[in-house]
């Protein structure tokens, strides 16, 4: 009875597993769910009124005064709306076509590899997909609760900056840390350099943008939640795709052999079979580092870096690290097997892409292992101006 139960709960996970339904997406279908989603968003947050705003504070601290005005809306974020309408769905996009193309090179090697669509029906996937999505979806709404509370800046605090704004006018500038508001250190954009978060005495808040208008408080919170979710939900799919590579790989490792591997010319050992899929593996790994230097420039300016969930979320970067894993072993396997003259095991695209995933995650640890001055953060407001200008068009 027992047994039966389990196998009949296992059915259900299968059926359930959202992220392999995702995944196996085709990849033009995943680019425009992904971009629905991204322009549902863009609009909505218009409807409530945390598209675009900002904030003018005066951080004091032992060196004295300074002051800078912040662009906290929605559409403001590189790492919230420019992202998830211009480069989330091609995070998609690329996932699914990674999925495609291990079915695609399982055609000419099926002998010693199987696709992700194989593995649809793995129970044990299955459950590691539902506990990712659980883990993911639930952390980002948890933590967002608790910042609600705690963060002083940015678009999720919209209805209480509106309140401020009021009390400003009253009484003058609000003491946000007072106010029992938390900060890290906060980077000065005109220095181009980080104030200690032990240096710091008070954020007051001097002014808040006088057309921002919450014109539903619970269709903000509502909002909020959504947003959440989805960002969960592509972290989720991200961190699934990378144990199906692992399973893939495994595989793959278990069952190589020289006469399954060689190329028909029996020049060299065709390992083409690997890098196809490799290759849109790295594009997704380069676009989560770009979200992550999005994420860590948008929040140093406002002293909200540097929290758990936000470190967690880098988990993220595992496609591209177990491609290099996998990788290795099997590439060090196949130098056991004998040796062919014009052996040639990596394709240019493949030097292309993954030098490019090189140079993002070398400055991607520059700027997160270090916390140092991140010096593109006004490169960053200068290259997206023009999208920001066409979206204040469109949405403001």
């Amino acid at each position: 009875m027992s047994s039966r139960l389990f196998r009949k709960t296992m059915r259900s996970v299968i059926k359930l597993n959202l992220l392999h339904a995702l995944a196996g997406l085709e990849p033009w279908k995943a680019l425009v769910l992904a971009f629905g989603v991204g322009l549902g968003l863009a609009f909505w947050s218009s409807v409530v009124g945390v598209n675009f705003f900002w904030v003018r504070i005066q951080i004091e601290h032992l060196g004295g005064t300074e002051e800078q005005k912040l662009h906290l809306g929605y559409l403001d974020q590189v790492n919230y709306g420019l992202w998830y309408l211009i480069f989330c769905p091609f995070l998609f996009m690329f996932i699914s076509t990674a999925y495609a193309s291990t079915a695609l090179v399982t055609v000419r090697s099926s002998k010693f590899i199987v696709s992700f669509d194989k593995l649809r029906h793995d129970g044990r996937l299955a459950l590691f997909g539902l506990m990712l999505l659980i883990l993911f979806v639930g952390k980002n709404v948890w933590v967002e609760r608790q910042d609600y509370k705690s963060l002083g800046l940015g678009w999720v605090q919209a209805p209480t900056l509106e309140q401020y704004r009021n009390q400003i006018l009253e009484t003058g500038p609000e003491d946000l840390t007072a106010a029992g508001k938390k900060f890290d250190q906060f980077l000065v954009t005109k220095k181009q350099e980080y104030l200690p978060r032990e240096n710091i005495r008070r954020v007051l808040l001097v002014e808040v943008d006088p057309q921002l208008q919450i014109r539903n408080f619970w269709a903000m919170i509502a909002f909020v939640i959504v947003t959440k979710i989805w960002v969960g939900l592509w972290e989720a799919l991200v961190l699934y795709v990378s144990g199906l590579t692992l399973v893939w790989g495994s595989y793959a490792l278990a069952k190589l052999e020289p006469q399954l591997a060689i190329s028909t010319d029996k020049k060299q050992y065709g390992v083409g079979w690997f890098f196809v899929p490799a290759f849109y593996l790295m594009s997704i790994s380069i676009l989560v580092q770009l979200f992550c230097i999005f994420r860590f420039c948008g929040n140093a300016i406002k002293g909200s870096y540097g929290k758990w969930d936000q470190y967690w979320s880098l988990l993220t970067l595992s496609p591209a690290l177990v491609v290099i894993a996998v990788g290795s072993l099997i590439l060090t396997k196949i130098h056991t097997f004998p040796q062919l003259p014009d052996q040639n095991y990596f394709p240019r695209n493949m030097k292309v892409i993954a030098s490019l995933w090189l140079s993002s995650f070398v400055y991607i640890s520059y700027l997160l292992l270090g916390y140092v001055h991140p010096q593109d953060q006004a490169v960053l407001v200068m290259c997206f101006r023009p999208f920001t200008g066409v979206l204040k068009k469109l949405f403001g």
